[in-house]
């Protein structure tokens, strides 16, 4: 009973005459006990009028106090405090880390007119520890994270003055059911995101409107049970208008109950969250593209040390045979010298292979014209084959002056390597290589390298970038293991086709720098 009498003091005494009014306070302070955001209500004179229970179970009970001493323990006003600017008619937001319970808040402060003429402060705060946890999580993998906060207010007087702002004020969605699931009230947001005025939902039943079986179920076990039903980050495609695509939403349906404990009512609140969902989908690919660097980093150490350990001996034999070549004359020695010496060099191109395996590291971006770097790749790639000579066909006009943000010296790698695999498999007469590039609607580079050679066996494709895998003679097997490695490091793909008839095709995707 003292509990009670204490929180009908900190609500507005001007819901306490008659019955309806009073009946409208009892249940608009029931909604507001269902939240979860801590609230509270301060005067002029900073004495605090209201307090919901989960602002009274972490910072207890108001027993009179103002708000600096019943926040912060402070005697005397706080010197950051802006009550002036809010009573005056301004919206302040900002957010709080407090000592006394190791959390953030995110904060709204905004005025509140009373039904006698005086003003209020209203403050509304978030509990937003575990999304800033987040934020500074994944900047520490890509430094690339914005600083995520939604906007929430929620405005609350007495009775129905109070109900109807909240309603009018809050950004997020916010609707009020009765047990059958018919709307009882929107708010604007709500509405528009459906695109339609709030009138229009009053009296219309949820499930008629938005048919979802799963949903009507959650609905109906709130009702029976009484409990409330939280979600976060789930889909939602709008029934009517899937053209709108994909939404994500954290929402909430909480009951409200009569004065016997019977559910007379559901709160819906949806609170769209599109950048927490971008976020964690950076922080997933940060995490593997973190795994993938660890991974190239143990490869490349083991590389060095195999490519260091074969160099010696290999010295070692170059000169033996040299030494032999000038000591003899004879033909079948020389012979075995020559193959001696071919041996060498094979294993000098796989050492150097090795090598640039072991150095595959991160993108060091620049802004580059890619037509006519592009081209400089196929020139250069076909005068190291000069005894072979293809018709080449191009297609690149919608490169002309585009420019895209890659690391020149790894894409070359890339283009070149795709380029000679081509050549070496053309055929010697009627051979010929197609090169095309373009963007793709989200701003992708698409890049298509096709040559006419035999075609690449369904087994073979399997295994194509697997490291060492090769069915060349005098091949080492990292061409195009490390072409993938580079292009996903600047998170693009790269994937090859071949069949009968229609030759082998290689086509590498390079999507845009994300802005920073």
């Amino acid at each position: 009973m003292k509990q009670r009498k204490e929180q009908d003091r900190d609500l507005s005494p001007g819901t306490r005459r008659g019955a309806g009014p009073r009946l409208e306070r009892d249940r608009l302070r029931q909604i507001l006990d269902s939240m979860e955001d801590l609230v509270y209500i301060t005067g002029a004179d900073h004495r605090v009028e209201y307090v919901n229970p989960p602002m009274r179970k972490i910072f207890g009970p108001v027993r009179g106090r103002r708000c600096f001493d019943y926040l912060h323990h402070h005697q005397t006003i706080c010197s950051w405090c802006r009550k002036s600017e809010i009573l005056g008619g301004k919206v302040v937001h900002w957010e709080w880390s407090s000592a006394r319970t190791g959390r953030t808040y995110d904060v709204i402060e905004s005025p509140l007119a009373n039904p006698d003429g005086t003003v209020s402060k209203l403050k509304l705060m978030r509990d937003i520890t575990e999304r800033k946890q987040l934020a500074s999580r994944l900047e520490k993998f890509n430094e690339q994270l914005e600083e995520i906060v939604i906007s929430r207010t929620r405005e609350l007087s007495s009775a129905n003055e109070l109900l109807e702002r909240l309603f009018s004020s809050v950004h997020f969605l916010l609707a009020y059911l009765d047990a059958d699931f018919n709307f009882r009230r929107v708010n604007r947001a709500y509405a528009e995101a459906y695109r339609q005025e709030p009138e229009y939902f009053v009296g219309k039943n949820h499930f008629r409107l938005f048919p979802h079986p799963e949903h009507e179920r959650i609905f109906r076990k709130v009702v029976r049970t009484g409990r409330p039903f939280v979600v976060f980050s789930r889909p939602f495609v709008y029934p009517d208008h899937p053209k709108w695509g994909t939404t994500y939403w954290d929402w909430s349906l909480r009951p409200v109950l009569d004065s016997e404990g019977e559910v007379e009512g559901l709160i819906l609140i949806l609170v769209d969250v599109p950048e927490r969902k971008r976020a964690q989908g950076k922080l997933i690919r940060a995490e593997k593209k973190m795994a993938e660097l660890e991974r190239l980093a143990e490869l490349g150490t083991l590389s060095s040390m195999v490519a260091h350990e074969m160099r010696n001996p290999l010295a070692t034999i170059a000169l033996a045979a040299a030494n032999l070549r000038r000591k003899t004359s004879d033909p079948a020695l020389l012979k075995h010298i020559r193959s001696i010496e071919g041996k060498v060099k094979s294993g000098e191109r796989v050492i150097g292979s090795l090598l640039g395996y072991s150095r595959v590291q991160l993108p060091r971006y620049r802004n580059i014209f890619i037509l006519p770097f592009l081209r400089s790749c196929i020139s250069d790639s076909l005068k190291s084959h000069r005894d072979i000579r293809p018709e080449v066909a191009l297609d690149l006009a919608a490169l002309k002056r585009k420019k895209i943000s890659v690391d020149p010296d790894q894409l070359r790698e890339v283009f070149v390597n795709i380029l000679d695999n081509a050549l070496e498999a053309v055929p010697a007469e009627g051979g010929r290589i197609e090169a095309a590039g373009g963007f793709t609607k989200d701003g992708a580079a698409l890049f298509r390298f096709r040559d006419n050679g035999p075609p690449i066996s369904p087994a073979d494709r399997k295994e194509i970038f697997t490291p060492f895998f090769t069915r060349k003679p005098s091949g080492n097997g990292l061409g195009l293991a490390i072409c993938r490695q580079l292009v996903r490091l600047h998170n693009g793909t790269i994937k090859l086709t071949s069949g009968p008839k229609r030759g082998t095709e290689v086509t590498v995707r390079i999507p845009p720098l994300p802005r920073q």
